[in-house]
């Protein structure tokens, strides 16, 4: 039995395929969305409070070593330590860029499964066809 005498008997079961794709690929981006959404207003109250945080503790070491000989040093230390940390996250930043997130993760597994099923389909296919 050829591949093409069955496509007709296939396309319906296909179309439903097509439509469940798109309907994990939707709930997929909403899912995504929603994420990303509550990620960036957490990331930007974590950058306003930690800026004021970050701030309040220089000014108190500045305040602590003011009428002391080590001022400057304190100064100078401080600078140091937010520049290696600068760098820390720099590095971190570009490594985590590196990996792949996939948006479409449902997507994918819901394939590789029917890709599966489908292979078996055309290989008991072409056994038939060539005993």
């Amino acid at each position: 039995m050829s591949a093409w005498w069955s496509l007709p008997q296939a396309a319906p079961v296909l179309l439903r395929h097509l439509l469940a794709y798109a309907e994990l690929a939707e709930q997929d981006l909403a899912n995504y969305s929603r994420r990303l959404k509550a990620q960036l207003i957490a990331i930007a109250i974590a950058a306003v409070t930690g800026f004021f945080t970050v701030a309040m503790v220089c000014v108190a070491v500045v305040a602590a070593y003011w009428d002391t000989p080590h001022r400057m040093q304190a100064i100078y230390w401080l600078l140091g330590g937010f520049a290696v940390v600068t760098v820390i996250c720099v590095l971190m930043a570009r490594s985590r860029a590196a990996v792949e997130t996939s948006v479409f993760s449902s997507v994918k597994r819901e394939w590789s499964e029917d890709r599966v099923i489908l292979e078996r389909i055309l290989a008991a296919e072409d056994h038939d066809r060539h005993p």
